[in-house]
């Protein structure tokens, strides 16, 4: 999995070419792969919320605030989850959009191409670990997932061609629009997942440190 993550992410133009040849059922790209991925933010998260807190200074005084426990656990497992279904969403919109850009409608192969093109955002997410300790770290994790959804965006883009045969000129456009269903629907079970858990994720104060 090591050589794979290396691979897609420097030299994605290479890496497409045995990728081909490998099965694309979604079991196997799930498990481990996804699985553990995916789970690089939410257990970024939960440290950082959790164990190191978010240090805030009000009138001379230090306090740490720290999520509860066990309603972090809950939300991690649930965002985790959220995080591999991005995944196969992508391979679904992905395989949905095919034949209206002249390329192949091959789930298998649709799916191989979302797994490994979502491995940029799910790396990024491990930045979330150091995000609560200063401002300037939650804006430089913000960064890094941003950069990690755009290099995703590419590898997608640079796949369709070799995976799915898709045109040049039309996989742009194609992955761009695969791009943005599955942002928005990711977005909205993931607004969804706050809107329910967020009363319980409320921070407790602990005493000045």
């Amino acid at each position: 999995m090591r050589q794979r993550i290396i691979g897609i992410l420097l030299r994605p133009k290479e890496e497409w070419v045995p990728i081909i040849a490998e099965s694309g059922e979604p079991k196997q790209l799930v498990v481990p792969y996804a699985v553990v991925l995916a789970a690089l933010l939410p257990v970024g998260l939960f440290v950082a919320t959790v164990i190191l807190g978010e240090r805030r200074v009000f009138l001379g005084v230090t306090s740490t605030y720290r999520a509860p426990l066990f309603a972090s656990l809950v939300m991690a497992v649930l965002l985790s989850g959220a995080l591999v279904a991005a995944g196969a969403l992508l391979g679904l919109f992905v395989n949905l959009l095919a034949p209206g850009f002249e390329a192949r409608h091959e789930p298998e192969s649709g799916y191989k191409l979302a797994a490994y093109a979502m491995t940029p955002l799910w790396v990024a997410g491990a930045s979330a670990i150091f995000s609560t300790l200063h401002p300037s770290l939650f804006a430089l994790h913000v960064l890094v997932m941003v950069a990690g959804a755009l290099w995703g965006w590419y590898l997608l883009y640079c796949g369709l061609p070799i995976l799915l045969g898709a045109p040049e000129d039309k996989a742009l456009t194609h992955s761009i629009l695969a791009v943005l269903a599955t942002t928005i629907a990711t977005g909205v079970v993931i607004n969804l997942l706050y809107a329910l858990f967020g009363p319980l994720l409320l921070s407790s104060v602990l005493p000045p440190a």
